[in-house]
């Protein structure tokens, strides 16, 4: 998408190309902060891109499956299992 510029008067600086206006009122993606036209994630309070919402631990995307969230951080649900709860539960002094 190339950026379009202001038009001139008589409206001032408030007209522009139908994408950069579609732009200027879509989400921003938290992590890559571009427009999220296309269908996005929404998590933590911000939006994501489908691939850009990706897992903690292996950085693979999140799609479509449930994720877990650890110290603010999302895990799918594999990594969480295998490795953050593992730790966890290593670390308790209950044991």
């Amino acid at each position: 998408m190339t950026p379009c510029y202001p038009m001139p008067a008589p409206y001032g600086n408030a007209l522009r190309c139908a994408d950069c206006h579609r732009a200027a009122k879509s989400p921003k993606c938290h992590a890559c902060k571009l427009p999220t036209f296309e269908r996005c994630v929404s998590a933590f309070n911000v939006h994501w891109h489908m691939a850009c919402f990706k897992c903690k631990a292996c950085r693979h995307p999140i799609k479509g499956q449930e994720y877990v969230v650890h110290q603010g951080c999302a895990y799918d649900e594999d990594c969480y299992h295998h490795t953050i709860q593992k730790i966890d539960m290593e670390n308790d002094p209950a044991k």
